[in-house]
């Protein structure tokens, strides 16, 4: 006998996930909307006024905010086996614009910006770890 029980768990496994991503989403562009007008008081940057001078810092942390997005876009497709099965040109594609971002662009910012992270050195070191574990995988 032919259940929906099985059928429904998959459609309510697949909306959450769309639901999250979409809610996430959304929150991480009001978080670049807020960056967007370049304001050295604007939300995080209030507590990185010792580093906000410094240009190698300010550059990786608006490369880093301002290619988040595209990063997380990218990436989140790759999980997608329907793109991947009907669309595997764009699943590449996807997947090349997801290793440049994060391999050219936000590591090398995030390394800047783990050097400079808030709570000493074990919360620097456990940033640039981030940072090269993102690298290696």
């Amino acid at each position: 006998m032919w259940s929906l029980a099985p059928h429904l768990s998959s459609i309510l496994k697949k909306f959450a996930a769309f639901f999250v991503l979409n809610v996430g989403t959304f929150l991480m562009i009001q978080l670049v909307v807020t960056y967007s007008a370049f304001d050295d008081q604007a939300g995080f940057l209030k507590e990185k006024q010792a580093y906000i001078h410094l240009p190698v810092w300010k550059a990786a942390f608006y490369i880093h905010v301002f290619t988040s997005l595209l990063a997380l876009t990218a990436g989140f497709t790759q999980f997608s086996t329907r793109i991947l099965a009907s669309h595997r040109w764009l699943h590449r594609v996807l997947g090349r614009v997801y290793a440049v971002v994060v391999l050219l662009i936000n590591v090398p910012a995030g390394l800047v910006m783990g050097i400079y992270a808030n709570g000493g050195p074990s919360s620097k070191l456990a940033f640039l770890l981030l940072d090269a574990l993102w690298f290696w995988f």
